[in-house]
This record gives structure tokens, C-alpha cells and sequence, in this order.
């Protein structure tokens, strides 16, 4: 089965990285729409992500406030990550973005 049906077929993603960096995983979960529950302040703004501090309490609790507003039901919230994606982290966007910044460095 493709990781894209595996992933949009969850009700959340859980996301506990110590790395401090953006990664990949959960910006895949976003893109389908599925929420995420993470430790990565990068992530913290996202639309339907969710910021826990990296604590187990923290990380539970988070879990269970996701789990209590069903948040995989609110369409608009996976609609909104989806385009955050889209529009940050699409290789089609970043790719000059990054480039733009190397320029804007000279």
C-alpha cells in the first residue's frame, strides 16, 4: 500500500523528534491532511500541527486534547495544512526561495 493511503487513512501523527530540525515525516503527515502531535518547535506554527513540549506528560497530554476534539474531523484544519505545505515546502516554491536567500547573502 502507497505511504500517501497508509498515512491518510490515520487519525493523527505522532511526531516525538529530539533532532530540533524540520523533518520530513511530518511534513508528509501534513500534506494529506493527516494532524500532527509534535515535539518540533519548526512545526509549531504549522496549521494542524499541534506543539507539545518534549516531556511525556507534555506529549500525552497533547494527544489527549487532539483525541477529545477529533481534530482529524475538521476539514478546514487538514485543507489548511495541506496548502501550508503546498506552499512552503513544495520542492516547486522552496527551491527558488532558497535560492533567493543565497542571492540576497551577495
Amino acid at each position: 500500500m502507497p505511504r500517501s493511503l497508509i498515512l491518510a487513512s490515520t487519525h493523527l501523527f505522532l511526531h516525538a523528534s529530539a533532532t530540533g530540525s524540520l523533518d520530513k515525516a511530518p511534513l508528509e503527515a501534513l500534506a494529506t491532511g493527516v494532524p500532527v502531535i509534535t515535539t518540533n518547535r519548526e512545526l509549531a506554527k504549522a496549521p494542524g500541527a499541534t506543539f507539545a513540549e518534549p516531556t511525556a506528560k507534555a506529549f500525552a497530554e497533547a494527544i489527549r486534547g487532539a483525541v477529545e476534539k477529533r481534530v482529524w474531523a475538521d476539514t478546514a484544519r487538514r485543507e489548511a495544512a495541506r496548502g501550508w505545505v503546498e506552499r512552503n515546502h513544495d520542492l516547486t516554491h522552496l527551491v527558488p526561495a532558497i535560492l533567493t536567500s543565497y542571492e540576497n547573502l551577495a
